[in-house]
């Protein structure tokens, strides 16, 4: 699906605020993948995600194909 140095665009899936962050996958391990930390695309400041918060995450192939997943933080 998709591979290390892919974009993630991140959106928490219950929060009163529209936010989108933008995360690079830097490892992939057994059902997890390793992000690096996640930008805010508004103000472009790395945000620190709670353990536990859920995101909708979206990405896109070289093939421009669209995928989309839920996802949750487990630990930094």
């Amino acid at each position: 699906m998709f591979k290390i140095g892919d974009i993630l665009m991140l959106e928490p899936k219950y929060s009163s605020q529209k936010e989108k962050f933008n995360c690079m996958v830097v490892e992939m391990g057994q059902g997890c993948v390793y992000t690096d930390f996640p930008i805010n695309l508004e103000t472009g400041k790395t945000a620190f995600l709670m353990d536990g918060t859920q995101f909708n995450v979206t990405f896109s192939n070289e093939e421009q194909a669209v995928y989309a997943f839920d996802s949750e933080v487990l630990e930094k």
